[in-house]
Order: structure tokens, then sequence, then C-alpha cells
């Protein structure tokens, strides 16, 4: 029998974790970090567990220590940018996310995510900006095309989102919001039409 390795503990954990059996999960990830107490991953979805029960302080303390262990690890970046909108510190997400782009500027998922938080916060050109180049990143990134479609939708581009609404259907063509976008777009602009 071969020993037991932190790898495979952490693959153990990242099963428990996805099957949703979050106490055998944290207590494999606390093993891990008594043998290894730097390392990054466990500590990333540590994280990620905390959050997922509503320990947000602790969820960010431990993200941010993954992230000082593993400044190239996206995934994190994108965790403590979720933690942080959960609180409602949305600039604090848009901060955190520009880190990432500038450490990782071909990451799609990480401009996608920074598209949303921007259109959330009202920053319609920014975010358009950023979906765009998540979209030139990954040209099959139905959300992306999805969430541009709105900005575009905000900024009176009715138009040019509608054709963002086709391409995130065509991707994914069971994608409800998108669908809901396009038909709301359509109707707008049958009313500017009308007038």
């Amino acid at each position: 029998m071969r020993p037991v390795t932190v790898h495979d503990m952490l693959e153990v954990a990242r099963h428990h974790h996805r099957a949703g059996r979050l106490a055998e999960a944290e207590q494999l990830y606390r093993q891990i970090l008594a043998l290894q107490p730097r390392h990054a991953e466990a500590l990333h979805l540590l994280g990620v567990l905390a959050h997922q029960v509503g320990r947000n302080d602790l969820a960010t303390d431990w993200i941010q220590q993954s992230i000082a262990i593993d400044a190239n690890n996206m995934a994190a970046y994108s965790s403590l940018a979720q933690v942080k909108c959960a609180q409602g510190l949305l600039e604090d997400a848009a901060i955190t996310l520009r880190q990432a782009a500038q450490k990782c500027p071909a990451s799609a998922e990480i401009y996608g995510n920074l598209g949303v938080i921007l259109l959330h916060q009202k920053h319609f050109e920014e975010a358009i900006l950023a979906l765009r180049r998540a979209i030139h990143l990954n040209p099959d990134f139905a959300d992306a095309f999805s969430n541009l479609g709105a900005a575009l939708a905000q900024t009176g581009n009715l138009n040019e989102a509608l054709g963002a609404y086709r391409r995130a259907i065509a991707l994914k063509p069971n994608f409800a919001e998108a669908h809901n976008n396009f038909g709301n777009a359509l109707r707008e602009l049958g009313e500017l039409a009308g007038c």
C-alpha cells in the first residue's frame, strides 16, 4: 500500500467538496495545512468552503493567504472577487480582478468576471471593454456575449446588443437569460420604432 500523499488528500478533499460533504472536505484541507501550512490550493479551497457557509471574513483571509503564496492562481482571484461581491464590496472585487488581469492578461474568465462587476456598478463603457476583451480571448464565451449584450443595451446600443445576445444563444441554445434579454431588447427596439 502506497503512503497517502498531500496530493491524494487534496483530490479526496476536492471530491468531498464537490459532493457537498463540506465537513469532510474542511477536515482534509486542515490536515493538509497542518502538514504544509503554505499549501496555496488548500488555503484557496478552504476559503471557498468558508464562503459557501457564510464565513466571508475567514474566506477572505484564507484566499488572500493563498494569493500571497501563489500570485498566479487566477481561480483564487476570482474566488476572492466573488467573496467581495457577496459582502457588497464591488469596488474591492473589481480591484482584485484588475490585479489578476495584470498578472494574467490572457484570462477570459477574469475579464468576464470583471465585466459583470462593472455592469453591476453601472460602469457600462468599462464593462463593454472588459467583456470584449473576454470574448477576444475566448470567442465561445456565451456568458460574456450575454453580459456584453446587457451592457450595450444599457448604453442604448440595442442593435449591437441583439447581435451579442444572438451569439450567446447560438453558443448556448438553452441560455434562458440571453433569450429573455434578447426579447426585452427586441421589445424596446419596437417601442422606440413606434415613437
